[in-house]
C-alpha cells in the first residue's frame, strides 16, 4: 500500500479502504489477516481405511472461501462522513 506502513495481522481502516480501491497488497494483506480462521472454516473430518479419523484443510474449499471475501470486499462501503458521503 502506497506510503502505509502495516503492522503484522493488523486489520486497519486503511487496509480495508486501499482493498476497495483494489491495492494487491491490501487484498493479500487481508487474506493474511484470515488465513487461521477460513483454515477453520475449510476443514474437514475423513476417516482412513482402518476407520480412523482425521481432519485436514480442504484447498479446493480454502479457496472458494477466499475467492468469496474477494469478491465481497469492493463491494464494502464503508463509514460516512459528516456530508453523509461515503469514506
Amino acid at each position: 500500500m502506497k506510503g502505509t506502513i502495516m503492522k503484522e495481522n493488523e486489520l486497519t481502516y486503511e487496509l480495508i479502504c486501499a482493498a476497495v480501491r483494489g491495492e494487491r497488497e491490501a487484498l493479500d494483506q487481508i487474506l493474511i489477516y484470515y488465513d487461521d480462521y477460513i483454515n477453520t472454516l475449510a476443514t474437514v473430518k475423513a476417516e482412513d481405511a482402518q476407520g480412523k479419523e482425521y481432519q485436514y484443510v480442504d484447498g479446493d474449499l480454502k479457496t472458494r472461501i477466499q475467492m468469496k471475501l474477494v469478491d465481497a470486499i469492493p463491494k464494502w462501503r464503508g463509514l460516512r462522513n459528516v456530508d453523509n458521503r461515503f469514506i
